[in-house]
């Protein structure tokens, strides 16, 4: 079994998932987004079985994205 222990998702939609209010020194957000969607087809083309998903630095305290993705 292949789990990989720190990766990030995210989605680029500030009203349903909030850049934190104490985010050190973020300015803006990536171009674009790094989705759940992504990191699963990923994860099945190099034939990773499990991953922990971390929280980007930026959400601070909005852990929404992570719990939304964690149902897939």
């Amino acid at each position: 079994m292949i789990i990989d222990t720190h990766v990030h998702v995210w989605e680029i939609d500030p009203p349903r998932y909030p850049i934190g209010p104490t985010a050190p020194n973020w300015t803006s957000l990536p171009d674009e987004p790094g989705t759940a969607d992504e990191l699963l087809a990923e994860m099945d083309a190099h034939g990773v079985d499990r991953s922990v998903l971390v929280q980007t630095s930026w959400s601070t305290w909005d852990n929404g994205y992570i719990a939304d993705s964690v149902e897939r």
